[in-house]
């Protein structure tokens, strides 16, 4: 190990390090995985955890919406409950929490701190109501699109794809995890996978920061579902955070309100 080998590794064993993008439910649920098991083809289990410092990982419940399509709310519910049997079956190891309060606790007691969100507006099936279920349920992030782009936000997916419908004002039915007439939800919202639009329309309406949970630059891999550097500054001057280009540990735990408050391609191999 070289002198700036060793200082960055004692940079991260000192770190509460918060990952905010994992799809290892997808294994809980078709593979019955147990976060126990040996990795077998993944990169996330208990071990590999301990390993590499780890504090808290935002679990993702993501819906393949072809092979769901319509029954986009049940998957997410199966996958939703798959993480919380998990904690229930590691109780020495995670805990389940939902608060920046919760993460710190789960810090001091040694534990992976569990988290979940959504990755595709799809999910919550144009219903407001069903947002409000999967926060009660203890998601705090949303992603407004996958691939695939949806009746209020439109994906970096399918942006070209002259034969799908995309939105003229892009999102305009959630802000910032709310329904238009209702109270703030605390849901963060998340705009990895977005169109270059809806990603600055969301700017525009957020009235909380934003992140990007699983983005890299466009600079250095160019394709049309990263952020460009005029997006990443946009973020920064929104106070959000990206998850490849900058820690997002600090932002989370800086988060407002009593939730987390401020509201890709698949497979992946981030498992």
């Amino acid at each position: 190990m070289t002198p700036k080998t060793q200082i960055a590794d004692q940079v991260h064993r000192s770190t509460l390090v918060i990952d905010t993008h994992a799809d290892t439910p997808q294994r809980f649920v078709d593979e019955h995985f147990d976060m126990g098991d040996p990795l077998n083809g993944g990169n996330l289990n208990l071990v590999s955890a301990h390993k590499g410092n780890l504090g808290a990982e935002f679990f993702s419940i993501w819906v393949d919406p072809a092979q769901y399509k319509g029954q986009y709310a049940r998957r997410t519910l199966e996958l939703i409950d798959s993480v919380k049997q998990q904690v229930a079956h590691h109780p020495k190891e995670m805990i389940f929490v939902a608060t920046p309060g919760g993460i710190e606790l789960a810090h001091r007691e040694h534990k992976l701190a569990t988290l979940m969100g959504i990755e595709g507006g799809h999910s919550i099936e144009d219903s407001i109501p069903l947002l409000r279920q999967y926060y009660a349920l203890g998601v705090r992030y949303m992603t407004l699109t996958w691939a695939n782009s949806n009746g209020w936000a439109d994906s970096s997916g399918d942006i070209n794809d002259a034969s799908v419908p995309h939105t003229q004002r892009g999102p305009y039915r959630v802000r910032q995890g709310r329904g238009v007439r209702d109270e703030p939800l605390g849901m963060i919202v998340d705009i990895s996978h977005v169109s270059d639009r809806t990603f600055f329309r969301t700017l525009v309406i957020s009235r909380a920061p934003v992140i990007a949970s699983h983005s890299d630059t466009r600079a250095l891999c160019d394709s049309p579902r990263n952020m460009t550097d005029d997006m990443l500054l946009a973020v920064a001057r929104s106070g959000g955070r990206t998850r490849r280009a900058a820690s997002s540990s600090q932002f989370l735990l800086r988060l407002p309100v009593a939730g987390l408050s401020a509201t890709r391609r698949k497979p992946s191999n981030r498992k």
